[in-house]
């Protein structure tokens, strides 16, 4: 049988709680409360799938307004190179702000 290390590190912290709780589910389950009132999450909770689109959905919005990069790493043609130069081994980058894109020749 192949190991899997993931599930080995599962297992290991399974059997560390319950070593810690004496193997009593109760004791394991007011431990674990315990654990979670004094780490309380303070982070977005997804019940389910579309609560996940949901908040993939808003958090892409609220970047949509930051700027971004595209690189464009064919070269120049004529009706794209009016204000560029042409420098070997320079690639044209793009950067989007929430309104228009503007470009530089940037040398690698």
């Amino acid at each position: 049988m192949n190991s899997n290390p993931i599930l080995e590190g599962v297992w290991r912290i399974k059997d560390e709680l319950a070593r810690e709780a004496y193997y009593d589910l109760h004791q394991l389950c007011e431990n674990t409360r315990r654990w979670a009132a004094e780490h309380p999450h303070d982070g977005p909770v997804v019940h389910n799938a579309e609560e996940l689109r949901q908040l993939i959905t808003a958090k892409e919005r609220a970047r949509a307004g930051q700027p971004t990069l595209a690189l464009n790493e064919e070269p120049p043609n004529r009706k794209n190179r009016d204000h560029h130069t042409e420098a070997p081994g320079a690639v044209q980058v793009f950067v989007r702000d929430s309104t228009s894109w503007t470009s530089a020749d940037v040398r690698a």
